[in-house]
């Protein structure tokens, strides 16, 4: 519990958003403590009313609280920006015990601006406490600078998947793409879903 301590605490790290309005307990993840897929985006968008995700809706029968384990498992991701996510990952990828969902940079920026470098640099520590699976997806360049800082390597395009070896045993496919608030056709999420299932396919994996 110590080393979680901050999250409960609230995070004061970043001077620009010490004490602002729009600051958050920082969000740690959502879905497995022992992930198959980790997928990293950027950081919390804004909250309008009706984008609220309510993580009770998506419990079934089937899942267990340990599927939906978050620290806060408010405002991390808007019920929008879920939507997106499943049309890359499908519908149940939040809570099909095989994902684990985070941010490279845990709190919202003021009327989304972009994560300054003093906010991505001060939550690597927080991402250095999350497990390296068998599948990294990267959405945006934030989330690519970050992991790779993290695994001591060059950044990385998007639109890539490359295999990170760490081990004789272990072996992680990472894979990059653009933050689906970027994605702008049907294409590109087609595109991204492609590229998703392919990643799937190299690293041997079934979900």
């Amino acid at each position: 519990m110590s080393g979680l301590a901050p999250y409960l605490l609230g995070c004061s790290a970043c001077t620009q958003c010490e004490g602002a309005a729009y600051q958050l307990p920082p969000f740690l993840y959502a879905g497995s403590s022992t992930p198959t897929v980790l997928v990293m985006a950027q950081n919390p968008g804004e909250i309008k009313e009706d984008w609220r995700l309510d993580l009770s809706k998506l419990i079934d029968e089937k899942t267990t609280g340990e599927t939906l384990k978050t620290i806060y498992d408010i405002d991390f991701i808007t019920s929008h920006g879920h939507k997106q996510m499943t049309k890359i990952f499908g519908n149940t990828w939040l809570t099909n015990g095989k994902f684990m969902y985070t941010n490279a940079v845990r709190c919202r920026t003021k009327d989304n601006a972009p994560p300054s470098n003093e906010m991505i640099e001060n939550c690597l520590a927080w991402t250095y406490q999350l497990p390296i699976p068998q599948i990294v997806i990267l959405m945006g360049k934030i989330a690519v600078k970050q992991f790779c800082t993290m695994v001591g390597k060059s950044e990385l395009p998007l639109w890539r998947t490359v295999k990170l070896t760490r081990s004789k045993s272990k072996v992680t496919y990472v894979t990059t793409m653009p933050h689906y608030s970027a994605m702008r056709s049907h294409s590109d999420f087609d595109d991204a879903k492609r590229l998703f299932e392919k990643t799937l396919e190299d690293a041997e994996v079934v979900l």
